[in-house]
């Protein structure tokens, strides 16, 4: 069954959001830094809150989020 989780861009980039994009792509913390052009701590201060990304990286997460969006539109819904 898919994940009820939606993503919007229209909504602030929150901590919670950040890891839900992360475990989105089913990345851990040093891989999803790669994705993103980022570093690693980076990555785990973002998750934890502590700091916000900033410009270029919230753009970078927010064009990674719709390729999500995108790609869960293209699989077959299921209904229990």
């Amino acid at each position: 069954m898919r994940s009820s989780t939606r993503f919007t861009s229209s909504r602030k980039m929150t901590a919670s959001r950040i890891k839900s994009i992360r475990l989105a792509t089913g990345l851990v913390q040093e891989d999803f830094a790669r994705l993103v052009n980022a570093r690693v701590r980076s990555i785990g201060e973002w998750e934890s809150g502590r700091v916000t990304p900033n410009d270029e990286h919230e753009t970078r997460l927010r064009e990674i989020e719709q390729e999500i969006v995108a790609q869960r539109a293209k699989e077959p819904f299921e209904v229990d």
